[in-house]
Order: C-alpha cells, then structure tokens, then sequence
C-alpha cells in the first residue's frame, strides 16, 4: 500500500537489471489447486510472442483450446528457450 510510482523507482534502484525486463510477480502458496502451471505456461507464452515480434517475426495469436503444460521434462527445454 502506498505511493506506487515510489515503490516502482524504489524497486528498480534496488534491482536494476530487471528495469527492461518483464516480471512475474506471484505471492501465494505453491500448490497444484492454485492453477500457477497454467499462470506461468501463459506469461511463458506471452513473453515467446513478445520476444519473436521484436525480432521481426509475423505473429498472429488465436485463442484455442490447446494448452502447453510446463513440466520437470520440458523445463529445461524452455529455459534454454528464453536464455538464447
């Protein structure tokens, strides 16, 4: 609670390498009820989009029933993903 703006500034003098970067910030226990795979499958998802339009690619996103589940086997896969 409080000045927004002040704790934003606050924020970023304390962590400025997350200036340009864009954040997930979840406060809550971990448990599978909490739905925090399918929060996290769509920040991964929306970021992935984000990331190949600035790089010049054609991207149209459609609404489907299809999800992507984030899981100990591809969780590698998708930090290598994001750290190339």
């Amino acid at each position: 609670p409080g000045n927004e703006e002040k704790q934003r500034k606050e924020f970023f003098l304390r962590f400025p390498e997350l200036r340009d970067r864009k954040l997930l910030l979840y406060l809550g226990r971990m448990h599978p009820k909490k739905g925090l795979d399918l929060l996290i499958s769509s920040f991964l998802a929306d970021y992935a989009l984000e990331e190949m339009k600035k790089k010049g690619h054609l991207v149209e996103s459609k609404e489907t029933s299809q999800t992507h589940e984030l899981n100990a086997e591809n969780l590698n896969d998708v930090c290598i993903f994001f750290n190339s």
